[in-house]
């Protein structure tokens, strides 16, 4: 489905109160100018850090990024976050922080809301998935979990893949944990924690999340 234009945006808030249609499309026009500007902005900052992008990104927002590895965007991701540009997530930047030798690789038509993503092995994220704001995803357990080594700022720190997607929905202040790996088309509810494999359409929810329901594949009209 095309994008609506600006015009035909406009058209739907006909028979509102004037002071309420003119700040829906003060809004709907700065929206425009801001992610202009925000996606310029955002350009340059995955660009000075190394990171890959296809085209189409487009960014509503800030942006936090750190890479010492590699970091690469499919085509037509769209990511947002931050103060006064999504509602989703509260003031969540979209930040991703690559450690050295590791790899984030996100797929094709992907949309990222308010989320950070630490990697320091692998997290791959599929063509088509969502991630709603608020998110969490580590691929680490960033310190030792021997309570002497963590005090001597030292040990062994486990790392293990993230794998998701693709056609993944992940709902609002999840968090997903190192060794995840969640198949095509499932849905993750929202405030679930995910830290081990959730089969490709099907539903799971909770703390640790639990298995809620089967989906049908897409295109089938049955998923209600």
């Amino acid at each position: 489905m095309s994008k609506l234009t600006f015009v035909e945006r406009s058209a739907r808030y006909t028979g509102m109160p004037v002071s309420q249609r003119a700040a829906i499309l003060w809004s709907l026009l700065w929206d425009r100018v801001a992610t202009k500007w925000d996606t310029l902005r955002a350009r340059c900052l995955l660009s000075f850090w190394g990171a890959e992008y296809g085209p189409g990104l487009t960014v509503a927002g800030s942006l936090r990024c750190r890479n010492r590895g590699k970091f690469s965007l499919g085509s037509n991701a769209a990511l947002s976050g931050g103060p006064r540009r999504n509602f989703v997530g509260g003031d969540h930047q979209t930040a991703f922080w690559i450690g050295r030798g590791a790899m984030l690789a996100i797929g094709s038509k992907v949309g990222i809301s308010g989320t950070t993503i630490v990697c320091l092995k692998s997290v791959l994220i599929g063509d088509h998935t969502m991630i709603g704001g608020g998110c969490e995803i580590y691929d680490t357990d960033f310190h030792s979990l021997d309570a002497s080594e963590r005090m001597a700022d030292g040990g062994t720190i486990l790392s293990a893949e993230v794998v998701i997607g693709p056609k993944v929905f992940i709902g609002a202040g999840s968090i997903i944990l190192k060794g995840a790996k969640i198949g095509e088309g499932a849905v993750i509810g929202a405030g679930s924690l995910v830290t081990s494999l959730i089969p490709e359409h099907e539903i799971w929810a909770g703390r640790p999340a639990k298995f809620i329901r089967k989906l049908a594949p897409a295109g089938d009209g049955q998923n209600k």
